[in-house]
Formats: C-alpha cells, sequence, structure tokens
C-alpha cells in the first residue's frame, strides 16, 4: 500500500435542493450524472459498474429513491 496514490475526481455540483425528489428523473441533470459516474466507478474498470438501487436525498426514510429492485 506504500506504493498506492489516490486519485481524486472532481464532479460539478448541482447547487439546489433534492431532498423533496422522489424520482430519478426529477433530478437535477447534474445530480443524474454524478449517480452515472459512481455507478461507473462501481467497482473496478472491468466489471461495467454496479447500478444504484437506492439513491438517498436526505435523512428521512421517505427521502430515498427507489431505482430499480435489488
Amino acid at each position: 500500500l506504500d506504493r498506492c496514490r489516490p486519485i481524486y475526481e472532481t464532479l460539478p455540483g448541482w447547487g439546489v435542493d433534492i431532498t423533496h425528489v422522489r424520482t430519478f428523473a426529477d433530478l437535477p441533470q447534474r445530480a443524474r450524472e454524478y449517480v452515472a459516474r459512481v455507478e461507473e466507478l462501481g467497482s473496478g474498470p472491468d466489471t461495467g459498474g454496479i447500478p444504484a438501487s437506492y439513491i438517498s436525498v436526505g435523512p428521512r426514510r421517505d427521502q430515498t429513491i427507489h431505482r430499480r429492485p435489488l
């Protein structure tokens, strides 16, 4: 691990409150792009990524977007 170096990637933010959003389509474009990038990075370059089934938009249980079944 001594030779490992982190790779930082900066993505643009969306700058608006999303705590009221309940569908993926209603997220701001940049938020959807952020989720897509996280999915893409998933578990490595050779895996094709891991889909996001649930997206939290706030601290409460009802502030969750259910995107696809587990």
